[in-house]
């Protein structure tokens, strides 16, 4: 796995885009790197309980331009964690209720 790591901004490194089915289910469009124009959505999001400040996530690829990439290849899972940390961050940070968070039972 290559550690790119860099920060990610709305609009410049990707862009979220309404989903088709849902007012609420938004898609992330990576706008560069190695997965230029790859669309994903994002499902459950949750903190993982054993290691503490780990987030766990899984996602699926909407569209992509590479019809060899999946969900399992690890470059993309680190990039889609980092985007997602900084639009977690950023929603907390903007404490405009644009994230909702919820106890898990």
């Amino acid at each position: 796995m290559i550690s790119t790591y860099k920060k990610h901004k709305e609009n410049e490194t990707y862009q979220l885009v309404p989903g088709p089915e849902y007012a609420q289910n938004w898609h992330i469009r990576i706008l560069e790197g190695n997965f230029i124009e790859t669309v994903i959505e994002v499902g459950t999001i949750s903190f993982n309980e054993v290691d503490e400040g780990v987030l766990t996530y899984n996602f699926q690829i909407i569209e992509t331009p590479d019809n060899t990439l999946t969900i399992d290849n690890p470059d993309l899972q680190l990039v889609v964690g980092e985007i997602l940390e900084e639009i977690i961050h950023a929603s907390i940070e903007n404490n405009d209720g644009s994230i909702q968070v919820r106890e898990k039972k």
